[in-house]
Protein backbone atom coordinates (compact mmCIF):
# COMPACT_ATOMS: atom_id res chain seq x y z
CA UNK A 1 0.00 0.00 0.00
CA UNK A 2 2.69 2.56 0.67
CA UNK A 3 4.60 1.77 -2.63
CA UNK A 4 1.29 3.00 -4.41
CA UNK A 5 0.77 5.28 -2.61
CA UNK A 6 4.92 6.92 -3.51
CA UNK A 7 3.68 5.66 -7.02
CA UNK A 8 0.85 8.13 -7.40
CA UNK A 9 2.42 10.78 -5.18
CA UNK A 10 5.66 10.70 -7.89
CA UNK A 11 2.98 10.77 -10.75
CA UNK A 12 0.87 13.45 -9.26
CA UNK A 13 4.12 15.82 -8.91
CA UNK A 14 5.69 14.57 -12.31
CA UNK A 15 1.59 15.75 -13.83
CA UNK A 16 1.77 19.20 -12.05
CA UNK A 17 5.29 19.43 -12.97
CA UNK A 18 4.64 19.41 -17.13
CA UNK A 19 1.60 21.13 -16.63
CA UNK A 20 3.56 24.01 -15.55
CA UNK A 21 5.99 23.06 -19.01
CA UNK A 22 2.36 23.88 -20.49
CA UNK A 23 2.65 20.08 -22.01
CA UNK A 24 -0.87 19.48 -20.79
CA UNK A 25 -2.11 22.53 -21.81
CA UNK A 26 -3.81 23.23 -25.09
CA UNK A 27 -0.48 25.26 -26.30
CA UNK A 28 -2.63 28.09 -25.88
CA UNK A 29 -0.67 30.74 -23.99
CA UNK A 30 -1.45 34.49 -23.24
CA UNK A 31 1.57 36.96 -23.75
CA UNK A 32 1.47 39.42 -20.53
CA UNK A 33 0.71 42.19 -22.27
CA UNK A 34 -0.55 41.47 -25.59
CA UNK A 35 -0.36 43.70 -28.37
CA UNK A 36 -2.95 45.01 -30.20
CA UNK A 37 -3.47 44.26 -34.11
CA UNK A 38 -2.40 46.55 -36.12
CA UNK A 39 -3.58 47.99 -39.68
CA UNK A 40 -2.10 47.48 -43.17
CA UNK A 41 -1.40 51.12 -44.26
CA UNK A 42 -1.23 51.62 -48.20
CA UNK A 43 2.03 53.35 -49.02
CA UNK A 44 0.87 57.01 -50.35
CA UNK A 45 2.81 56.28 -53.40
CA UNK A 46 0.64 52.70 -54.30
CA UNK A 47 -2.73 54.83 -53.47
CA UNK A 48 -1.47 57.96 -56.10
CA UNK A 49 -0.48 54.70 -58.41
CA UNK A 50 -4.47 53.30 -58.00
CA UNK A 51 -5.83 56.54 -59.21
CA UNK A 52 -6.92 56.93 -62.60
CA UNK A 53 -5.90 59.68 -65.08
CA UNK A 54 -9.06 61.86 -65.23
CA UNK A 55 -8.96 63.17 -68.80
CA UNK A 56 -11.34 65.64 -70.41
CA UNK A 57 -13.99 63.66 -72.95
CA UNK A 58 -14.50 67.00 -74.83
CA UNK A 59 -13.56 66.33 -78.11
CA UNK A 60 -13.35 69.97 -78.71
CA UNK A 61 -10.65 70.27 -75.77
CA UNK A 62 -8.20 68.41 -77.76
CA UNK A 63 -9.24 69.33 -81.50
CA UNK A 64 -10.48 73.25 -80.37
CA UNK A 65 -12.48 75.66 -83.13
CA UNK A 66 -9.89 78.88 -82.59
CA UNK A 67 -10.82 81.73 -84.66
CA UNK A 68 -8.12 84.54 -85.81
CA UNK A 69 -4.90 82.68 -84.88
CA UNK A 70 -2.09 81.11 -86.89
CA UNK A 71 -0.44 78.08 -86.04
CA UNK A 72 3.33 77.49 -87.31
CA UNK A 73 5.52 74.30 -87.15
CA UNK A 74 8.69 73.19 -87.61
CA UNK A 75 9.30 70.24 -89.60
CA UNK A 76 12.04 67.93 -89.88
CA UNK A 77 13.08 64.78 -92.12
CA UNK A 78 11.17 66.47 -94.88
CA UNK A 79 10.92 69.69 -96.50
CA UNK A 80 7.39 69.65 -96.55
CA UNK A 81 7.11 69.14 -92.86
CA UNK A 82 6.91 72.56 -92.24
CA UNK A 83 3.91 74.51 -92.40
CA UNK A 84 0.91 76.98 -91.28
CA UNK A 85 -2.45 76.23 -90.22
CA UNK A 86 -4.94 78.83 -90.00
CA UNK A 87 -9.17 78.62 -89.95
CA UNK A 88 -11.04 79.90 -92.27
CA UNK A 89 -15.29 79.01 -91.25
CA UNK A 90 -16.08 78.06 -88.13
CA UNK A 91 -20.00 77.52 -88.43
CA UNK A 92 -22.53 74.31 -87.03
CA UNK A 93 -20.94 71.41 -86.97
CA UNK A 94 -18.02 72.33 -89.59
CA UNK A 95 -14.62 73.93 -89.28
CA UNK A 96 -12.96 74.45 -92.25
CA UNK A 97 -8.89 75.01 -92.83
CA UNK A 98 -5.88 75.75 -94.71
CA UNK A 99 -2.79 74.34 -94.32
CA UNK A 100 0.40 76.05 -96.59
CA UNK A 101 3.30 73.94 -96.45
CA UNK A 102 5.50 75.59 -99.13
CA UNK A 103 4.64 73.33 -101.82
CA UNK A 104 0.84 73.52 -101.64
CA UNK A 105 -2.08 74.94 -99.99
CA UNK A 106 -4.64 72.09 -99.03
CA UNK A 107 -8.83 72.91 -97.79
CA UNK A 108 -9.88 70.63 -95.10
CA UNK A 109 -12.73 70.24 -93.50
CA UNK A 110 -13.78 68.85 -90.19
CA UNK A 111 -17.05 67.26 -89.20
CA UNK A 112 -17.55 67.47 -85.56
CA UNK A 113 -20.28 65.50 -83.43
CA UNK A 114 -20.60 64.85 -79.42
CA UNK A 115 -18.41 61.52 -79.92
CA UNK A 116 -15.91 61.67 -83.29
CA UNK A 117 -14.02 64.42 -85.56
CA UNK A 118 -14.21 63.90 -88.87
CA UNK A 119 -11.66 65.10 -91.57
CA UNK A 120 -14.82 64.67 -94.48
CA UNK A 121 -12.92 67.00 -97.24
CA UNK A 122 -9.14 68.14 -98.66
CA UNK A 123 -8.66 70.22 -101.21
CA UNK A 124 -4.82 70.72 -102.77
CA UNK A 125 -3.56 73.14 -104.57
CA UNK A 126 -6.34 75.59 -103.05
CA UNK A 127 -5.05 79.33 -103.06
CA UNK A 128 -8.47 81.08 -102.97
CA UNK A 129 -11.11 81.29 -99.54
CA UNK A 130 -14.28 80.16 -100.26
CA UNK A 131 -16.75 78.61 -97.54
CA UNK A 132 -16.69 74.85 -99.41
CA UNK A 133 -19.85 73.58 -97.13
CA UNK A 134 -21.81 76.42 -99.23
CA UNK A 135 -20.97 75.84 -102.05
CA UNK A 136 -20.26 71.92 -102.04
CA UNK A 137 -17.69 69.59 -102.39
CA UNK A 138 -16.35 67.32 -104.78
CA UNK A 139 -16.85 63.53 -104.54
CA UNK A 140 -13.55 62.56 -105.53
CA UNK A 141 -12.44 64.83 -102.55
CA UNK A 142 -13.88 63.76 -99.82
CA UNK A 143 -12.78 61.97 -97.38
CA UNK A 144 -13.62 60.23 -94.27
CA UNK A 145 -10.92 60.03 -91.57
CA UNK A 146 -11.90 59.76 -87.90
CA UNK A 147 -9.43 61.74 -86.42
CA UNK A 148 -10.38 61.31 -82.90
CA UNK A 149 -12.93 59.82 -80.84
CA UNK A 150 -14.59 59.21 -77.45
CA UNK A 151 -13.62 57.84 -74.87
CA UNK A 152 -10.86 59.20 -74.35
CA UNK A 153 -9.01 56.74 -73.10
CA UNK A 154 -5.96 54.44 -73.20
CA UNK A 155 -6.62 51.42 -75.46
CA UNK A 156 -9.88 52.93 -77.18
CA UNK A 157 -9.54 51.89 -80.88
CA UNK A 158 -11.02 52.21 -84.24
CA UNK A 159 -10.44 51.78 -88.33
CA UNK A 160 -10.57 54.34 -90.31
CA UNK A 161 -9.97 54.63 -94.38
CA UNK A 162 -8.33 50.91 -93.89
CA UNK A 163 -5.71 52.33 -91.02
CA UNK A 164 -5.85 51.15 -87.37
CA UNK A 165 -5.96 54.60 -84.95
CA UNK A 166 -5.46 53.82 -80.80
CA UNK A 167 -5.25 56.25 -78.10
CA UNK A 168 -1.91 55.06 -76.52
CA UNK A 169 -1.64 57.38 -73.90
CA UNK A 170 -3.37 60.04 -72.09
CA UNK A 171 -0.73 61.81 -70.19
CA UNK A 172 2.41 62.05 -72.25
CA UNK A 173 4.62 64.79 -71.73
CA UNK A 174 6.39 66.14 -74.71
CA UNK A 175 8.64 69.19 -75.47
CA UNK A 176 8.00 71.53 -78.81
CA UNK A 177 9.88 74.86 -79.78
CA UNK A 178 7.07 76.64 -78.39
CA UNK A 179 6.95 74.53 -74.60
CA UNK A 180 5.78 71.66 -73.28
CA UNK A 181 2.66 69.91 -73.31
CA UNK A 182 0.76 67.00 -71.22
CA UNK A 183 -0.95 65.28 -74.40
CA UNK A 184 -2.79 62.36 -75.61
CA UNK A 185 -1.27 60.18 -77.91
CA UNK A 186 -2.94 58.68 -80.77
CA UNK A 187 -1.34 56.12 -82.86
CA UNK A 188 -1.83 54.97 -86.37
CA UNK A 189 -0.79 52.29 -88.15
CA UNK A 190 -0.44 51.83 -91.68
CA UNK A 191 0.81 49.55 -94.12
CA UNK A 192 4.07 51.13 -94.19
CA UNK A 193 4.04 53.83 -91.65
CA UNK A 194 3.17 54.74 -88.41
CA UNK A 195 2.07 57.92 -87.29
CA UNK A 196 1.81 59.67 -83.67
CA UNK A 197 -0.28 62.44 -83.13
CA UNK A 198 0.10 64.39 -79.87
CA UNK A 199 -2.93 66.85 -78.89
CA UNK A 200 -2.60 69.11 -75.91
CA UNK A 201 -5.87 70.12 -73.88
CA UNK A 202 -7.33 73.77 -75.24
CA UNK A 203 -4.15 73.95 -77.90
CA UNK A 204 -5.07 71.09 -80.71
CA UNK A 205 -2.12 69.60 -82.35
CA UNK A 206 1.67 70.16 -80.85
CA UNK A 207 3.07 67.09 -82.93
CA UNK A 208 3.07 64.64 -85.80
CA UNK A 209 5.99 61.75 -85.79
CA UNK A 210 5.45 59.66 -88.99
CA UNK A 211 8.29 56.90 -89.32
CA UNK A 212 8.73 54.60 -91.85
CA UNK A 213 11.96 52.35 -92.51
CA UNK A 214 14.87 54.48 -92.52
CA UNK A 215 12.75 57.36 -92.17
CA UNK A 216 11.54 59.59 -89.49
CA UNK A 217 9.44 62.70 -90.69
CA UNK A 218 8.02 65.10 -87.70
CA UNK A 219 6.38 68.61 -87.04
CA UNK A 220 6.03 70.09 -84.35
CA UNK A 221 4.32 73.50 -82.87
CA UNK A 222 6.59 76.80 -83.16
CA UNK A 223 4.76 79.18 -83.01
Amino acid sequence: MIKKQHKWLSFSILSIFLAGCGLFSNQETTEPNPKPPTEEVIPEEDENEQEEVKVNQDLQAWLPRLDNVRYSYEGTGNEYASYNWTPQFNQDNYYQTSTDNGGTTVAEIYDYNEHEVIRSFQRPETYFRDNFTEIGSFPDQREEEVILKTPIQVGNSWNSNGNDYEITAVDYEIEVPVGTYPTIEVTITMDDMMIKRYYAEDVGLVSEISETEGMTVESNLET
